[in-house]
């Protein structure tokens, strides 16, 4: 009786085992020769991928193998292989049991025929025909599905910028010929009626005004109706910050007049924000900059935004009014009082500034600006080649008028970080002192940067950047020294310090020059999403002629930099060595720390 009770418990024991026996197997696709058309076919196969998980019985596995023919032949068809064989065999004498599966694709079929049929020839007007590479299909292509869907899409859209919303496909017709082992395709379209853009009414605003949002529309009422203009509205909408959701949406009918009613509603975002960051460099130390902004001041898209900005040696404020699409679509109306006060090395500066400028968007990529700008600069302990001794306890004020002008070109895919593209920036400010003796100036600056995908993945990216400077019209020691040009920080000539690349005195002190030229390249390496690394070299000098001198001495950096990549941009840490460490001037490393690309 005590050996049936143990004989007993050992058949519960092991029969949990039992039930869940699995059939491990393995599997091999003959046939196949392409490795990419392998990679498909085991992609699609579910013997490939549920490998790991094997059925408990025999029969079980015979029907995942019989379930996965149409996973191969559909995985085959959307090559374009028509007349494909799918076969298995299962050998269970062996462990683990061996499925051999044999596929013959047979040849790829090619597009004989595509042809669009519309259901009313009269209502599509001059639109009735249709040839395949409008489409962009090409006849002896391979007559994959992708393409023909792609095809039928593309057909949609093209009807919808003809003035046809409403169109659809009724039907679609694939005929694969084995014989002649090609495809042929018939579409048949309804293009529906041809509308003209309505009345639109916005919905879903609360503090901004919808006067404001139709401003914003790309179309005219009685315009032929046009998706582009549809999405020229969204992309617009959506660039004000003012909205996190934006829809633009019409009825399926038009009304007697062939007018469309057109909808646009919004979600509207926080209109208020606030920020701070923190800066650090082994000369400055710790800096630390603030901003509060508001987006709708008055209700129609109005910014006023207040910054300020605080290091060791260097204080500024300022307050700026933005009123957006003044006068045209894309330009703004920019008001802006300015406090500026700085000590370098050859000077000291203080500054007001007050300036109306506009600023206008003249494509996708190009943006001008132009405006008038009064300062009262004053400039102290200043620094000059000869008898600076008596200019450094000399106090110099200005009361200058300025007109700006600017134009930026950005072919890049991010400003905060870019990976291609290229952008150029121009500034010209010709300047007038109107205070005692009276005499005029200009300031050119240029700066372009170009940056080179290394790798499909974009981790490997060369960016490189040129900038050029020249302040001419008086004599050097006329115009206002803290007009000069003195380079050495995190955005130009890394490792020398601060405002000291310049002609210097008989201290060793900057003088400022008329002149500057700097070259730089980084070799980017994003390793991770959220890290990276830089290696970069900086090339250039200030000259005190207004054209720079390609002979005279370069002064060179060679550095190295992280990156942790944020949503508001990568944290940058770079370490800069001075290659013409110049003696009694500069340190033998600096340190920068801020957000954003060095460019």
């Amino acid at each position: 009786m005590a050996s049936f009770k143990i004989k007993y418990y050992l058949i519960l024991l092991l029969l949990p085992f039992c039930c869940f026996a699995t059939e491990e197997y393995q599997v091999i696709f003959n046939g196949i020769d392409s490795p990419a058309l392998m990679q498909l076919i085991q992609q699609h196969s579910s013997l490939h991928e549920q490998q790991s998980s094997p059925p408990t019985t025999n029969a079980g596995l015979r029907r995942r193998a019989e379930a996965d023919i149409p996973n191969i032949v559909k995985a085959l068809h959307s090559k374009a292989y028509y007349n494909a064989y799918v076969d298995f065999d299962i050998d269970f004498d062996i462990y683990p049991v061996k499925i051999t599966v044999t596929i013959d694709p047979g040849p790829i079929y090619p597009l004989s025929e595509f042809s669009v049929v519309p259901d009313d020839e009269a209502a599509c007007g001059e639109y009735r025909t249709i040839a395949p590479e409008q489409l962009c299909v090409t006849i002896g292509d391979a007559a994959e599905p992708k393409t023909i869907n792609t095809a039928k899409e593309r057909l949609i859209y093209l009807f919808k910028t003809w003035g046809y919303p409403m169109a659809e496909i009724t039907n679609t017709e694939v005929v694969a010929d084995q014989e002649k082992q090609n495809v042929a395709v018939t579409i048949q379209v309804s293009c529906g009626p041809k509308a003209y853009f309505g009345q639109v009414e916005v919905s879903g605003n609360c503090r901004v005004n919808s006067r404001y949002i139709k401003q914003k529309i790309a179309w005219r009422e009685g315009a032929l109706y046009c998706p582009t203009w549809i999405e020229k509205t969204e992309s617009a909408l959506e660039a004000t910050n003012l909205f996190s959701s934006v829809t633009v949406s019409y009825p399926n009918f038009v009304d007697e007049n062939n007018r469309l009613p057109m909808t646009i509603e919004v979600l509207e975002g926080k209109h208020r924000s606030i920020g701070a960051g923190l800066f650090y460099s082994t000369l400055r130390n710790f800096g630390g900059t603030a901003e509060w902004e508001h987006r709708n001041f008055n209700g129609m898209g109005e910014m006023v935004r207040l910054r300020g900005e605080l290091w060791q040696d260097k204080a500024e404020g300022s307050i700026a009014y933005i009123k957006p699409d003044y006068c045209y679509r894309g330009q703004d109306l920019i008001w802006l009082a300015e406090y500026y006060h700085e000590d370098t090395e050859g000077y000291d500066e203080t500054s007001f500034s007050f300036s109306r400028s506009i600023s206008r968007k003249l494509s996708k990529c190009l943006t001008i600006g132009y405006g008038i700008k009064y300062t009262h600069l004053r400039n102290s302990q200043i620094h000059e080649l000869e008898d600076h001794q008596r200019q450094r306890f000399n106090a110099e004020e200005f009361e200058l008028i300025k007109l700006p002008f600017r134009a930026f070109w950005n072919g890049t895919d991010s400003l905060m970080d870019p990976t291609y593209g290229y952008t150029v920036r121009g500034k010209f400010v010709p300047s007038w002192q109107v205070k005692g003796s009276q005499f005029l100036y200009g300031i050119a600056t240029m700066t372009a940067t170009k940056y080179y995908r290394l790798d499909r993945n974009c981790r490997f990216i060369l960016a490189t950047k040129a900038m050029f400077g020249s302040v001419f019209g008086e004599a050097r020691d006329v115009i206002p020294r803290s007009e000069l040009f003195d380079a050495g920080s995190q955005n130009t000539l890394r490792g020398y310090k601060y405002k000291t690349v310049s002609p210097l005195d008989d201290e060793n002190k900057p003088t400022g020059g008329r002149s500057l030229m700097v070259y730089s390249a980084e070799l980017r390496w994003r390793m991770t999403k959220t890290m990276g690394w830089v290696v970069f070299y900086d090339v250039g000098n200030v000259y005190k002629e207004v054209i720079p001198k390609f002979d005279y001495k370069q002064l060179q950096t060679l550095g190295l930099g992280y990156r942790y990549f944020t949503p508001v941009g990568p944290l940058r840490l770079d370490l800069a060595f001075p290659l013409n460490k110049r003696p009694g001037v500069d340190n033998s490393f600096e340190f920068y720390m801020s957000i954003g690309q060095a460019f």
